[in-house]
């Protein structure tokens, strides 16, 4: 007599809002014989963690997303977790089915985001995984239920996976909690195995005297945008890319959560070093992409801004911000130079109340 298949389900969904949902999802998926799989087993947030995460969804069967008011913690890029996974799934190509709560609005506050710019990406959000997907809308916790119930059958009718052959116990919770801590143990070796042996010998980071050339563009880009190539040296050109850094702050259950919000960060940035050398030139200029990630890359390398999730500046990068604050942001330097471009740079005298 053949074997019953069960099916590893992964569940993701922000967390402390959905614990009710989540575990009448988990006791759906149980009931149907099948392998529920969620962040109950690792509710870490971090990017080492996600590592592990995404070890976990390559061995699932199908996906399902549980979207509700809350967008969730994210990391220092601004994305979250949840769509992170999300993201990943597609990827790799695994069935994903979509929850989406009908009415957010009328949840209540402490399930929702407080935050507006948190609103703007959950919207984004629910308007993202709602193309091209399997979608069911839900309002209560047995609407959750039977919801899920169902796009799970279709999905196993219309998209079989290879899932795992049934041996002769139920798992139970214990069992999978335990399953997950030696796969967790196993990646840990193989990733400590592949440090062991491979050696990198990593290039010095520039002096702060060193030279660095940065690139402008116009604000409106496309094949008429224009752009211009300017030479600094760090110690001037990090005064401009730290003082233009937005600090965002999200309140929830867990505490405070600051994340860097690079909105037009690299236009403010672009327009300061333009005023310095033309400040009667017309038009908005940006850092180009290439100049953005050499600058925050410069930033974290020499200690100013934090890779840990939830933290922006470190305490050296804090005592930074103070500085500037103090010193109402005071221009620094006039060392910038047109290397190529239109720009006609003017004569001027800086003083230097706040070096790095």
């Amino acid at each position: 007599m053949s074997q019953k298949k069960r099916y590893q389900i992964f569940i993701s969904s922000t967390y402390e809002d959905l614990k009710e949902e989540r575990a009448a999802v988990e006791r759906v998926i149980l009931q149907g014989g099948d392998i529920p799989i969620g962040m109950e087993l690792f509710p870490a947030t971090d990017d080492e963690q996600f590592e592990y995460i995404k070890s976990v969804i390559d061995d699932s069967d199908y996906y399902v997303l549980i979207i509700a008011g809350r967008y969730g913690t994210v990391d220092p890029y601004g994305v979250s977790y949840t769509e992170k996974e999300y993201n990943y799934a597609v990827d790799q190509g695994l069935p994903v089915l979509v929850m989406v709560h009908s009415s957010p609005e009328e949840l209540p506050a402490k399930k929702c985001e407080q935050d507006t710019v948190l609103r703007e990406k959950l919207d984004a959000f629910r308007r993202k995984v709602s193309a091209k997907r399997v979608r069911k809308n839900w309002e209560t916790t047995d609407g959750l239920k039977l919801v899920v119930f169902e796009a799970l059958n279709h999905a196993k009718a219309t998209k079989p996976r290879e899932g795992w052959v049934r041996g002769g116990r139920i798992a139970s919770a214990e069992l999978l909690r335990e399953m997950q801590e030696l796969r967790k143990e196993n990646s840990h070796l193989k990733k400590s195995l592949t440090f062991d042996t491979v050696e990198l010998d990593l290039p010095n980071v520039p002096p702060l005297d060193s030279s660095v050339l940065i690139f402008l563009e116009s604000r409106g880009g496309g094949y008429d945008s224009t752009a211009i190539s300017v030479e600094a040296t760090w110690r001037e050109f990090l005064p401009l890319v730290f003082s233009g850094i937005e600090v965002r702050v999200s309140h929830d259950d867990d505490g405070d959560f600051r994340w860097f919000d690079r909105g037009d960060w690299s236009l403010s940035v672009g327009c300061a070093i333009k005023n310095r050398l033309s400040p009667t030139s017309k038009g908005s200029y940006k850092l180009s992409d290439e100049s953005e990630k050499k600058a925050l890359a410069y930033c974290r390398q020499i200690g100013i801004l934090s890779d840990v999730p939830g933290e922006v500046f470190t305490e050296r990068g804090r005592a930074y911000s103070d500085r500037f604050l103090l010193a109402e942001q005071k221009e620094v330097g006039m060392g910038f130079r047109v290397r190529a471009g239109d720009f006609e740079a003017t004569s001027g005298s800086f003083s230097d109340e706040v070096p790095f």
